[in-house]
């Protein structure tokens, strides 16, 4: 698979703007709408997610 700099760059801008519209939601009220509450719960895990997959410990060993 080939990347170049554009899809690496679109991609980074991406996440960094679904980053942005997720925290930029106010939280859900208590006895409100429950889709919304659905909707911010799955839109931070996803965000949790995404951060813990991309954070690398340089110190660990490589396993390959």
């Amino acid at each position: 698979m080939h990347l170049d700099f554009g899809t690496l760059f679109t991609g980074g801008v991406g996440a960094l703007l679904l980053s942005a519209a997720a925290r930029a939601l106010p939280e859900p009220a208590a006895g409100g709408n429950p889709f919304y509450a659905w909707v911010y719960r799955f839109a931070h895990l996803l965000l949790a997610n995404f951060d813990k997959a991309n954070w690398r410990d340089d110190s660990q060993l490589s396993g390959n």
